[in-house]
């Protein structure tokens, strides 16, 4: 079977060791191809309550990235400029944010990164800076500027995503096939 016009992916775990540390899985474990997980295909047939779950699912997820949209406008920032203020506000502390780690975390291309950061620079809410342990690595930086426009906003979202929480966690249980459980179920 072919994945969008080229070989089908290789599994999406590394053969028989771990991925991360390399301990042995055991034999029992069933590794699941990235395509199977992609398109479902040990799942089983799709009803058409999955295709409800999926769709409201989508539906619910919009919402919040259109009222995301509309928030980093207001406040100045072109949607991607607040995503990647977030992006390195939020990183893990062992993550150094080269561009490369940055193009990943917002799921754009290289040269995008490189031209978002340019023009983030150029207003003064990033900068770049080498590497302190690698000089031939350049890094990105919030500056005070960038740091200052993310707590409104990181506010309102965090406000916003309380409020669609209830909604968006029904569409995952009913994408997941985990029906909502009774409060003493889920307590005990």
């Amino acid at each position: 079977m072919r994945y969008g016009g080229g070989p089908a992916p290789a599994l999406c775990a590394v053969s028989q060791r771990g991925a991360d540390d390399g301990r042995r899985v055991p034999a029992s474990v069933t590794f699941i191809s990235c395509h199977d997980i992609i398109f479902g295909m040990h799942l089983g047939p799709l009803r058409a309550a999955d295709y409800r779950a999926l769709a409201e699912f989508r539906y619910r997820l919009r919402r919040f990235l259109h009222f995301s949209e509309r928030a980093a406008r207001a406040a100045g920032l072109e949607p991607q400029q607040h995503m990647l203020l977030l992006a390195l506000r939020g990183m893990p502390s062992a993550a150094p944010a080269s561009i490369g780690v940055l193009a990943e975390r917002l799921q754009i291309a290289h040269h995008s990164a490189v031209e978002l950061v340019d023009r983030m620079e150029g207003r003064g809410l990033i900068r770049r800076a080498r590497s302190r342990t690698d000089r031939r690595r350049v890094l990105v930086e919030l500056t005070r500027r960038g740091a200052a426009v993310l707590p409104r906003l990181a506010r309102a979202h965090r406000a916003e995503l309380r409020s669609l929480a209830p909604t968006l966690l029904r569409s995952l249980r009913a994408i997941a096939g985990d029906r909502e459980r009774p409060t003493e179920a889920r307590h005990a």
